[in-house]
């Protein structure tokens, strides 16, 4: 018999998900492998540092911000996780000194704990935040329009006729490269909506993206550097003005020219979005099989499977590993490969350099 040199043992909240009902299932599948990040764990950590020590906007932009777009650029559902990642994690010799939002969110910082030691209502907080759709049900593709948009065209406006009354097309990009870059640089933190007639939606250059002061308290993750403008008070990622040849092509070479237009001018920092199963038990197998890979990591597949040990307590009596299946010794290694896989596809921002904390084997650990 091979003999491992793993000697703590595994918490059974690592491996064993077989009470995670239905509806947690999603949210506890990202937060889970969310745990497996190095990045993630660090970037935890950063953001308890931001609120701990408040920092100029730029300083705090450089330590969190960017990191904090990267995450949410996979969507609402990044959410399941990295709200509360500025909170410090509950101390039980301090009780009383968790955060919450408002008293119907809990939301703790108690990131990268297990799923199942959350209370109650954050696990339900969470599990719906996984699931909500796009604010406000947006289109992922749509006419800009409202105050917000209207600044962004006046700002752009300004901008040429102020510098450049007369001047080529390659001359005035270059000139509207530089002027956003410099604006984007001071802009402030998204802050609240206001009734269309405050300084934010007044004409003139600058002025339409005036800088606000960013909020002083603790917040629930790193504000994003750039001020957003939003199309029907919905959040967006970019406002761009197009032009559409509606007479001279078909709707076919028109949406082909779209793909190209997206696949050209897609940010580097936002990947694709991934296609997500929908179906409950693809996502509860997601979960068994980042316990196998957790399990592997710490004992080699032919030890759990030898009869004279017990060295995970229960494990035969899960639901999980009940079957026929994970009596192979092949079987437990194709499941760590495809948990190893499903990271890097819940979590296309990070290198494709990082793996999984839990991907070296017990005899691969030194």
């Amino acid at each position: 018999m091979i003999t491992s040199n793993a000697s703590a043992p595994v918490a059974s909240a690592d491996w064993n998900f077989d009470t995670i009902p239905d509806r947690h299932l999603i949210a506890c599948c990202y937060w889970e492998y969310a745990r497996e990040s190095a990045f993630l764990r660090a970037f935890k950590s950063r953001c308890v540092e931001s609120n701990r020590h408040p920092k100029p906007f730029r300083e705090a932009f450089e330590l969190c911000g960017k990191d904090a777009r990267r995450v949410l650029s996979i969507g609402s559902v990044a959410n399941s996780f990295l709200l509360g990642f500025g909170f410090e994690a509950d101390d039980p010799r301090h009780p009383g000194v968790a955060r919450k939002l408002d008293p119907n969110q809990p939301v703790s910082g108690n990131f990268p704990a297990s799923w199942q030691s959350l209370c109650a209502g954050e696990r339900d907080y969470r599990a719906e935040l996984a699931t909500a759709p796009v604010p406000g049900g947006a289109a992922p593709f749509e006419r800009a329009s409202g105050c917000e948009a209207a600044n962004a065209l006046m700002l752009l406006t300004s901008i040429m006729l102020s510098d450049m009354p007369v001047a080529p097309p390659w001359a005035i990009n270059d000139t509207l490269e530089r002027q956003l870059e410099q604006v984007n640089s001071h802009a402030a933190p998204a802050g609240p909506k206001t009734d269309g007639g405050g300084p934010e939606c007044k004409a003139g250059g600058v002025a339409a993206v005036a800088a606000l002061k960013p909020d002083q308290g603790v917040l629930p993750w790193p504000t994003p550097s750039i001020q957003r403008f939003d199309t029907h008070s919905r959040c967006a990622d970019e406002i761009a003005l197009v032009q559409i040849q509606w007479g001279s092509f078909s709707d076919a070479e028109m949406m082909e020219s779209f793909r190209a237009w997206l696949k050209a001018n897609r940010p580097e920092a936002v990947g694709p979005v991934p296609g997500r199963g929908h179906k409950l038990k693809d996502w509860r197998a997601n979960l068994t099989r980042l316990g196998v890979m957790r399990l592997v990591a710490r004992f080699s597949a032919l030890e759990l499977l030898d009869p004279k040990t017990d060295l995970i307590p229960g494990l035969w009596e899960s639901r999980q590993f009940s079957g026929p299946t994970w009596l192979d010794v092949v079987k437990w290694h194709d499941a760590r490969r495809g948990a190893r896989a499903l990271f890097h596809e819940l979590f296309p921002f990070l290198s494709p350099a990082e793996e999984p904390l839990s991907w070296p084997t017990a005899h691969q650990r030194p």
